[in-house]
């Protein structure tokens, strides 16, 4: 067993012997000395346990730290840093086991032609383009891994380093499985739980009744992740001596096995996910397990169907930890539905994704957490700066009790990961505090990415995100997907262009039909097709669509080096699995106050929006005002004498539904690929739209308010309303009404297209039939048919409601044996059973809305085969 080197804050390192336990704190007879009021008096103790040495909390007062982790005991493993005292700037201890350069042997590789395994001797030499760590450096015990069912091996230590780009995925040594390494045909069908076969990151002493897990630093186990609430989950100890997990009403879910549980029985094989931390029992130890960002992923026979057409036929490929891989292909290859499919938003109808070695689809719910997407389309809102679009994203994708300190903290490091704190050439300001609709292509691609990284996703997926850029901002974008890649996570691009594939690990090359044409390193592709560009590839493709390219693949050297490494012999897991609910983020109450802030920030940076909005009622208003006529009937006039009357409320009520259809017809379908990426992401369809309802209903109301005064005021009217005086009140409580449950139409439409164009065509095919079905026009009493059509237009009951204020009836001419509509009678029911008609309105085209919106929810799509 080799000596301990301690480091601390005071001077030199202190080497410990394995043969005896080591005390320390501040008293001094102890080993360790540390000068600190914090730290107890007998803090601690390092010794030599079962899995080598180990740092064992004595019960402290202000307890031992690891990662922001309290923590009891930890295995030291290649080394870590434990603060004493307080887990932002307690005393450190550094530790690591004294082991001299010329002991280190490097991981056994197998040899990629000959399967043997060669023995290393001497000094390891870093990998290309890796520094080496210098003396005294301490590496972070064993990375991220899940638990196997049986334990690791004594001594396991943290996975190899990734081969460098371009080499060959190294094979397992015989008798061990490569760490997060799951091949193709490498043993028997996963399970859909995970294993490790390393040390955890921490190993915790599970007390007598009761470990509670959280963000807060009063829990007994502290996870600094934002993912995590501050009191996440309790594993509970039952008085018959086994262990439940009990989540505490946790905003991102607590995860068993896969799947989200507010309470179930943890034995020795099942894990718990909770964020980026996945755990496991060993005996009365728990064992953690932090997910750093490094994992595989390996595609298994996927297929895509829809109906008896073929999209993705039989793909598979394996990919390692920090890999960058390029989709590529022609036009209708499948690239967008291999996307889906990996994604999860559009599952195979059969095969097999597995994340570290764990199945995705049938652990989707929990590890759909750890998966970012940035679609072709920008899920940001122009009008805000990038700084204000990661804010309000911040807000919606962690709970709701995280600290506003804690939500800037982490925007200010995507925008430092990403560099868009530096200033632009010219500029007065950084990227981050420009609007997005002024950045460039390439930024507001980066301010996307940006978005997703906040919750620190270990796979990356981009749907085209070089699309209309030129060859140097092109450039550009893939080497920030290059330096992505590089600093702990795997990257996968979908792309038509091919300029900077040499930026990539990995290449998949799809054919016509959804088939393998090629899979490796980009620069063996081209020999591969025996072409000098890819231009000449694609065109093979368009001139022979039914050519078999994936047979020479499959039955060349590269299939077997890159892509089977033994046989495949995984089961298919079948599309059409139960998916589970997308996982909840905020409270539905918290996710309604952003999203409503967020389009009120959206509309007032939208100066010239918000003057249109603001001019509309005042023109409006008088354009209703110069109409000639009166609202009451004149003095010593007869009845039935005043049809201008009609044709007045005709126009206010046109108006007012007008204004409140378009201000909504085009705000669901403009923001589409938003609401896609937040709701895969755990948006509340119900909150979104209410948001939506909240914000515009206020602005309806507003300028409901302002028509009726510019139209109304010093108009003479009658001497009092059915209900209400003076009667200028009931009219513009109906104007108000009908504008809101105009702008609920508008919602039923915006979300029910598929494009922005359609958009003021049918907003004007909605005002023509407003102005049809109202009752000013014509009559509708007695015209069987269009009489019940019309009571589904706002227009109709907004009119009758005001026309019984004024008791329009009276006032109007008729033909003899017409009786006057019934709708219109001066009577207090018949007013409250209008305005109350407009209310249901507003509330039957709301939930329509919301019903077309969750059809867009990929579990819908796929029932309809879409």
């Amino acid at each position: 067993m080799p000596h301990l080197t301690v480091g601390t804050s005071a001077g030199a390192p202190a080497i410990l012997d394995p043969g005896r336990d080591h005390i320390v704190g501040r008293d001094p007879s102890c080993a360790i000395v540390l000068d600190d009021r914090r730290v107890s008096r007998r803090h601690a103790i390092l010794r030599v346990g079962p899995d080598g040495w180990e740092f064992v909390d004595t019960d402290s007062v202000n307890g031992s730290w690891l990662r922001g982790n309290r923590v009891h005991r930890v295995v030291v493993g290649r080394g870590c840093e434990v603060l004493l005292g307080d887990p932002d700037d307690g005393d450190p201890l550094r530790l690591a086991p004294e082991i001299p350069v010329t002991e280190v042997v490097p991981p056994r590789i197998a040899h990629p032609d000959s399967g043997q395994v060669p023995e290393a001797s001497g000094r390891v030499e870093p990998p290309p383009g890796r520094l080496e760590p210098s003396p005294g450096r301490v590496e972070p015990p064993g990375q991220f891994e899940f638990p196997r069912h049986v334990s690791p091996p004594q001594g396991a230590g943290p996975r190899s380093e990734p081969p460098p780009r371009g080499s060959e995925p190294p094979r397992s040594a015989p008798g061990r499985s490569t760490p997060g390494r799951a091949h193709i045909g490498s043993g028997p069908p996963a399970d859909p739980r995970p294993s490790v076969d390393r040390q955890p990151s921490v190993v915790i002493q599970i007390p007598m009744r009761t470990l509670r897990i959280g963000r807060a630093l009063d829990n007994d186990l502290v996870l600094t992740d934002l993912m995590v609430s501050r009191h996440h989950a309790e594993l509970r100890t039952t008085p018959g001596g086994r262990h439940e997990i009990v989540d505490l009403g946790s905003h991102n879910g607590t995860f068993l096995n896969g799947q989200p549980v507010e309470r179930g029985t943890v034995g020795s094989n099942d894990l718990v996910g909770i964020g980026h931390a996945t755990f496991q029992l060993d005996g009365q130890e728990l064992r953690e397990f932090i997910d750093t960002g490094e994992v595989s992923l390996e595609v298994q026979n996927l297929t895509v169907t829809a109906g008896k057409r073929v999209l993705l036929d039989n793909v598979s490929f394996p990919l390692a930890e920090k890999n960058l891989l390029a989709i590529v292909g022609g036009s209708g290859a499948g690239k967008s539905t291999l996307l889906g499919a990996l994604t999860g938003s559009r599952r195979a109808a059969s095969g097999k994704i597995l994340y570290d070695g764990r199945d995705l689809y049938a652990n989707n719910a929990e590890l759909r957490q750890r998966i970012g997407l940035v679609p072709q389309d920008d899920i940001l809102h122009a009008q805000l700066t990038a700084r204000t679009a990661l804010r309000y994203a911040a807000r919606l994708r962690f709970p709701e009790d995280t600290d506003a300190s804690e939500r800037e903290r982490r925007v200010e490091e995507v925008i430092g990961e990403l560099s868009l704190d530096k200033m632009p050439r010219g500029a007065t300001s950084p990227y981050a505090d420009t609007r997005v609709s002024s950045l460039s292509g390439g930024q507001r691609k980066r301010v996307s990415v940006a978005v997703e990284l906040l919750t620190k996703p270990s796979v990356l997926f981009l749907d085209e995100p070089t699309s209309g850029l030129d060859e140097g901002l092109e450039r550009s974008v893939m080497e920030k997907l290059r330096e992505l890649a590089d600093d702990g996570r795997t990257v996968i691009v979908v792309t038509h262009s091919t300029r900077s594939l040499n930026v990539c690990d990995r290449v998949l090359v799809l054919a016509p039909g959804g088939r393998i044409a090629f899979f490796g390193p980009p620069d063996e592709a081209l020999p591969f097709f025996g072409k000098s560009d890819w231009p000449e590839v694609f065109k093979l493709f368009d001139e022979q669509p039914d050519g078999d390219y994936e047979g020479p693949f499959r039955r060349s050297e590269l299939y077997g080096r890159y892509i089977e490494v033994g046989r495949d012999r995984a089961h298919a897991v079948q599309g059409d699995r139960p998916q589970a609910k997308p996982p909840k983020r905020q409270g539905w109450f918290a996710q309604l106050a952003t999203l409503s802030r967020r389009y009120l920030a959206v509309i007032a940076s939208d100066r010239k929006y918000l003057a249109l909005l603001a001019m509309a009622p005042l023109f409006l208003g008088m354009l209703c005002r110069v109409i000639p006529g009166r609202l009451v009937m004149a003095e010593g006039a007869p009845p039935g004498s005043n049809q201008e009357a009609s044709t007045k409320l005709l126009v206010l009520f046109v108006i007012s539904g007008l204004m409140g259809t378009a201000t909504a017809v085009n705000e669901l379908i403009k923001e589409r690929a938003i609401y896609r990426r937040e709701r895969s992401a755990g948006l509340s369809v119900s909150a979104y739209l209410g948001s939506k309802i909240i914000v515009l209903g206020l602005i309806s109301t507003l300028q409901g308010i302002v028509l009726t005064a510019v139209a109304l005021v010093g108009i003479k009217l009658p001497a009092k309303g059915v209900v209400l005086s003076p009667p200028i009140i009931e009219i513009g409580i109906a104007v108000v009404l009908s504008a809101i449950a105009a702008m609920a139409v508008g919602l039923v439409v915006s979300a029910a297209i598929g494009s922005a164009e359609l958009a003021m065509p049918l907003l004007v095919v909605i005002a023509i039939v407003q102005v049809v079905l109202c009752g000013g026009l014509f009559p509708l009493n007695g015209k069987a048919g269009i009489e019940q059509i019309a009571w589904l237009a706002p227009a109709r009951w907004a009119f009758a409601a005001s026309a019984s204020t004024i008791d329009l009836a009276t006032q109007l001419p008729r033909k003899e044996g017409e009786s006057p509509d019934p709708l219109w009678k001066h009577d207090p029911a018949v007013w409250y059973r209008n305005i109350g008609i407009l209310v249901g309105q507003i509330a039957v085209y709301g939930t329509i809305a919301l019903l077309l919106l969750r059809r867009l929810d990929p579990k819908t799509k796929r029932r309809r085969g879409q």
